[in-house]
Formats: structure tokens, sequence, C-alpha cells
């Protein structure tokens, strides 16, 4: 149970997340049929993956449906008790979650679309290009003593807007979570290294087809040139019909064929 009276904790939805978000395997916020039937295979012996699957019954939501299934829908499957107001606030802390798993999960550069990510992520309210520093305090990304130190005077922009969480907080970012190793859980990590593996074997393949020489690509059907029996440079073809006037069988053997029988005139013969 959550503080303040919530029927979820904060801490209750980053645990499910976590599990969305590592079948998440495009990174674009929702999962597909087949990113769920991969995750089954991979992480299926982990029990916070099971009871995340279970609890928001993924195996008869995507037996029913092929369509992706978004945060949102991720969310309602979870919680099917929550209002509206108690969605509202769930995915807040999704949100708040996926910004720090950005900066914990791999590779963060503090690059600028890295950034633009982050403040999107963590401002609270989305109608307004701006965040509030206690932001990063409830997505744990830094302590209440790490904000202020990131400005050294008092009185630090508070709301910021982009420009300026970029000026002030890109440095301290950059500092703490920048080539940093990999703070996901063990079951995770296991995921995304399996998935990175498919993939960099699917390209190794690719390259491979591109680069083979012709003694190394598969074989192919010899063209009707190089086939035994015919004319060297020329297509075999159909025999020609014979005239109406010149049907009989020595016309039928002249077209190479056995005479059926006439049409219209014609002899139809089998080759």
């Amino acid at each position: 149970r959550g503080r303040d009276g919530q029927r979820w904790s904060k801490e209750t939805l980053w645990t499910l997340f976590d599990a969305f978000e590592a079948m998440d395997l495009l990174d674009q916020g929702s999962i597909r049929r087949k990113d769920f039937m991969w995750a089954l295979k991979s992480l299926g012996n982990n029990l916070e993956f099971l009871k995340a699957t279970t609890r928001a019954k993924l195996s008869e939501h995507f037996h029913k449906t092929a369509e992706d299934l978004s945060v949102d829908g991720f969310i309602n499957l979870a919680f099917p008790a929550a209002t509206a107001a108690e969605r509202a606030q769930l995915r807040r802390w999704a949100d708040l979650r996926k910004a720090y798993l950005i900066l914990t999960r791999h590779g963060f550069a503090a690059q600028d679309d890295e950034m633009r990510r982050l403040f999107e992520l963590l401002r609270k309210d989305k109608n307004v290009d701006c965040l509030d520093l206690e932001d990063f305090v409830a997505a744990e990304i830094f302590t209440h003593d790490e904000v202020q130190a990131a400005e050294p005077f008092d009185g630090y922009p508070n709301p910021l807007t982009l420009a300026k969480f970029r000026r002030i907080f890109k440095p301290p970012l950059d500092a703490k979570y920048s080539r940093q190793e990999d703070k996901s859980p063990e079951w995770r990590k296991i995921a995304r290294r399996r998935f990175k593996a498919l993939n960099a074997e699917a390209a190794a393949c690719q390259f491979r087809i591109q680069a083979a020489g012709p003694e190394d690509r598969v074989p192919t059907l010899p063209s009707a040139a190089q086939r035994p029996g015919s004319v060297s440079g020329k297509k075999p073809g159909l025999p020609p019909l014979p005239s109406a006037r010149g049907a009989g069988p020595g016309a039928a053997a002249a077209g190479g064929g056995r005479p059926l029988g006439t049409w219209g005139g014609y002899t139809s013969c089998v080759v």
C-alpha cells in the first residue's frame, strides 16, 4: 500500500514497469506480441517478471489480440480497479521510472536528444514547457543535496525550462550517469544482452550475404538456354503451330509434337 492512503505505492508500479520496459525491445513505449513471446522464452524463469506478466494477464491479452500494448494499456491491465486519477498517478510514476532507466540502463552520454527525452519524461505538467526540481528527487535521479549542489548559489531557477535544464544539469548528469555500469536488475541485463546478441547475429548474417562472392551464393536453376538439348544462345520456346492446310501426321512431326486434335483449323500438340 502507498503513502497518504494510496492503494498502491510508487515502488509497486516501478517493479511492474521494469518488466514492461524489459519487453519493450524497440524502446517505443509499447510491447508487441512477438516481444512478449520472446520475453517468455528468455525471462520466463524470473520470479519478478512472472509476477508482473501474471498480474497484467499478458498471456490472455495477447491471446485475444495482436495489437501492441502501450504503457497506459499495461497499467489498465495491471490495475483494473484504479480510478482515472489513480491511473494518472501511476502513469506519472511510470514516466519517472523510465527517466531513471534511461540514465542507468546503458549508453547514456548526455547528448541533446537524450536530455530532451529526460526533460519530457520528468516534467509533470505536459502543457507547460518546464519541470520542477522536485521531479529529480521523485525519480531518484538526484538527492536534494545533489540538486542544490548543481547550482552554486541559492535561488536557482525553479521551474526549469529546457535550455536551463541543459545548461545547469547536463554536467552533473554526465558526471553521475555517463558510461556508468548498468544498475538494472540482473534479469533485465540478461534480456538486453540476448536481444543485442540476436541483433548482432542478424546484422552479421546480412553482411555475409551482401559480401558473398558469386561462388558463395545460393545456386540458381539454369536458364532455358543452358538446359540440355537447347540450342546455344536461343531459348527453346513452344513449337510452331502447323497451318490448317498442311495439318497431318507429317506436319505434327515437323512441329516436334504429338497431334491431339484440331480446333479452329489448328492442330494442338504437347511438347
